[in-house]
């Protein structure tokens, strides 16, 4: 197969295990990657009927199709566990390096099941995984446990997928954090805690195989050169926060967990103001020629 290696690594840590699932062409054509995949590799693996914070909750990582090629915002992977706030299947994308140094490590997507009794981090190197003490790294916000991970194993490219103090305490909007970015939606920092799990991370160093590189390339080149045209354009100077005040004329901004569709303070924080008072740079995802992020 090109784009994929075939592969999900398993990861127990009840049992300090490991193994390698393969999965056929056939399924790849179905689930492809990020979100579908991720939550088909929760529904193939949960224990039927287990509560979100319990070791028969898996944590399913799955890269996006695209990660570690040079197609722009090809940098993503999806997450999937069950919901501790809903009780249901809940997936979050997140964009980052993590998913390019997981694809480049040689893993389509992760499984991880049952929980450690105690704190611990696992580090996935290309095909090695080790299981690593956590302790010195709770309390710690994301950040710095990213840092941390790195000052430890010596290495500035090791990427990693972390939890802060909320995850810690599994407070059930906890989220998962990466290079600045996160998997934010559905409380997956809680389910991560309830396993005692403070990070994962990876190290990557093998290449992505696609089947026409240089169809690939100009598909590529043509992405990046439309999306430097005008139609992102409010994007990349404002950001995403571009369309409060159109959402808010229309009655459409979510207001107060959506009770209301109008916010009285709209024009403090709309894009307009935000980068008339208050820019400082401007940040872009992994892969991605757009940069919308604009820090204040």
């Amino acid at each position: 197969m090109y784009g994929y290696s075939g592969k999900i690594l398993h990861i127990d840590l009840t049992t300090r295990k490991t193994w390698v699932e393969s999965k056929p062409e056939e399924w790849y054509k179905i689930y492809i990657g990020g979100v579908s995949m991720a939550s088909r590799l929760c529904w193939e693996n949960i224990e039927v009927g287990c509560d979100p914070l319990s070791p028969g909750n898996p944590i399913c990582i799955a890269n996006g199709i695209f990660a570690g090629t040079p197609v722009p915002v090809g940098g993503k992977y999806g997450l999937a566990s069950k919901s501790p706030l809903t009780g249901f299947i809940g997936d979050s994308l997140c964009g980052s390096w993590f998913t390019i140094a997981l694809k480049r490590a040689g893993w389509d997507g992760i499984v991880i099941h049952g929980a450690s009794d105690e704190w611990v981090y696992v580090f996935v190197d290309d095909d090695r995984v080790e299981f690593r003490d956590a302790s010195q790294l709770l309390g710690l916000g994301t950040y710095e446990t990213e840092e941390a991970i790195r000052e430890e194993l010596g290495d500035d490219q090791v990427r990693s997928a972390t939890i802060g103090p909320a995850g810690e305490k599994l407070v059930r909007i906890a989220n998962v954090t990466n290079d600045g970015r996160q998997a934010g939606r559905t409380g997956h920092g809680a389910v991560w805690g309830s396993k005692k799990l403070k990070a994962v991370s990876v190290r990557g160093t093998h290449g992505v195989t696609v089947a026409d590189p240089d169809a690939l390339l100009k598909l590529s080149f043509d992405i990046v050169e439309a999306a430097q045209g005008p139609h992102t354009q409010k994007y990349r100077v404002l950001g995403t926060v571009a369309n409060v005040l159109n959402m808010n004329r229309l009655g459409l901004l979510p207001t107060r967990n959506y009770q209301d569709g109008v916010f009285e303070y709209a024009e403090l924080v709309s894009g307009e103001y935000l980068h008339d008072h208050y820019n400082v740079k401007t940040i872009a995802c992994a892969q991605c020629p757009i940069a919308c992020e604009q820090m204040s």
